[in-house]
């Protein structure tokens, strides 16, 4: 049920950011939309959240890679024993 949620999120976000790049067409994605829009702080601060939450998200791929890859071989330690 998780999954059918963050898919139809995701795809909500997908069709607004469609949305805005037709009425806004120009380089930057969210955060020439929201300089568009608000200004330049508010452009500023979306451009420096956005730097900052890919920089922490980054960090959970090698974490999930490990855990899944202990997970397999745990496993494949199992199935000889």
């Amino acid at each position: 049920m998780a999954w059918i949620i963050a898919g139809l999120m995701a795809i909500t976000i997908a069709l607004c950011f469609a949305e805005a790049s037709s009425i806004i067409p120009k380089v930057g994605g969210p955060y020439a939309y929201a300089r568009e829009a608000f200004g330049d702080f508010w452009g500023f601060l979306s451009g420096w959240s956005i730097l900052i939450a890919e920089w922490s998200a980054i960090a959970v791929f090698p974490l999930a890679f490990v855990a899944y890859l202990a997970f397999f071989i745990q496993t494949c330690l199992n199935l000889f024993k």
